[in-house]
């Protein structure tokens, strides 16, 4: 090994050192802050409080040291790479140090800690985002793919349990004052984040080690009416027609029927619109489908009318195109849709711009 490679290897030691210490305050916060929370321990919430401070200090120095190795090196390859990994995971340790910090703070605004069914399934949620914590920390000063892998297989699989708290949480049978479940709705949030960052690690590392980058997941949109599907699938088709890899469009309504809608045809034809491939379903036969959407649009009422509650992490938004017209290949029926088209298309647009950038 040459001196240059040598110098190298150790300045990305001290740096995966420096991580490595980093990534075991930010752990000893999370577990200290889930503790004072399910304890009602009040010493410990503000020792995490204040212990955040050593956090950053470390942060900075990571930061420091990172562009101090670039300025040196001038690295290329799997060099910069991993020190680009680094800065970004600096940056996702740094944050959970802060969630620590609020779960403490949140605490303290319970009279008594949570127990029951609420107080076991955030225990268990706790342990389990600090494992996969860990272990994305892990892979990443190991520059381990498998690990990071493993890792993101364990994440998929921890869904249901944080479905499982927060229906828990929703059914509100802890006796307590709105502030309260706010609090735990809180701690809840920041959980969950806690397990996205550690994803985000994983990701850092797959990068690092293989040059591999985050492909962005196709945006999933959800259309609903109460018209037998006219508006839904038109508005699926139009965007199938403009956004075909942007995007993944479902049609959804209170009413079908088997009764053709020979001007929808007619107009669709006349504007290059597959309306024949679209096929719509009954709200109430979505179930377990509707999570999966991240984008949730009513063409006709709230969305409120066609669920109880929309998911948790969808959006919902109420888009009024107007009425369609009747079954009538005329005139003006032809009139309506294309009123109807007019107002759908630049809201359209709009939704995918935000969704999936200018150029989808």
């Amino acid at each position: 090994m040459s001196h240059y490679e040598k110098r190298i290897e150790k300045d990305l030691t001290e740096i995966r050192d420096r991580v490595a210490d980093l990534a075991s305050k930010v752990e000893f916060a999370i577990r200290n802050a889930m503790d004072a929370l399910l304890s009602g321990d009040e010493d410990k919430a503000y020792t995490t409080v204040l212990g955040d401070t050593r956090i950053n200090r470390e942060s900075r120095d990571i930061d420091r040291l990172c562009h101090a190795f670039i300025a040196r090196h001038l690295p290329s390859a799997g060099h910069l790479r991993l020190i680009s990994s680094v800065l970004r995971t600096n940056i996702a340790l740094e944050r959970i140090g802060d969630y620590g910090v609020t779960i403490s703070r949140e605490s303290r605004q319970l009279k008594r800690p949570p127990h029951g069914n609420i107080g076991n399934r955030l225990a268990s949620l706790s342990r389990e985002a600090q494992q996969v914590l860990a272990q994305s920390v892990e892979g990443l000063l190991k520059n381990s793919d498998d690990i990071a892998r493993a890792t993101i297989s364990m994440l998929s699989s921890l869904e249901p349990s944080m479905d499982d708290v927060y229906n828990e949480l929703m059914a509100g049978e802890d006796d307590r004052l709105p502030r309260e479940m706010v609090a735990l709705f809180v701690v809840f949030s920041l959980l969950k984040r806690v397990t996205d960052q550690a994803k985000n690690i994983c990701e850092q590392t797959l990068f690092a080690a293989r040059g591999e980058t985050k492909e962005p997941s196709p945006a999933r949109v959800l259309f609903l009416d109460q018209s037998n599907g006219v508006l839904s699938k038109l508005a699926v088709a139009l965007a199938d027609k403009n956004f075909p890899d942007a995007g993944f469009f479902a049609s959804a309504s209170t009413v079908l029927s088997k009764q053709a809608e020979p001007a929808l045809d007619s107009f669709a034809q006349s504007h290059g619109l597959d309306i024949e491939n679209v096929k719509t379903r009954l709200v109430d036969t979505l179930g377990h489908e509707l999570p999966a959407f991240d984008v949730i649009v009513s063409l006709e009422g709230p969305v409120k009318e066609y669920m109880s509650m929309v998911p948790f992490h969808a959006s919902a938004f109420r888009w009024d195109i107007g009425t369609p017209p009747g079954r009538d290949n005329d005139s003006e029926s032809e009139q309506r849709y294309e009123g109807i088209y007019r107002s759908l298309m630049p809201k359209v647009e709009e939704l995918m711009a935000t969704l999936a950038g200018a150029d989808s």
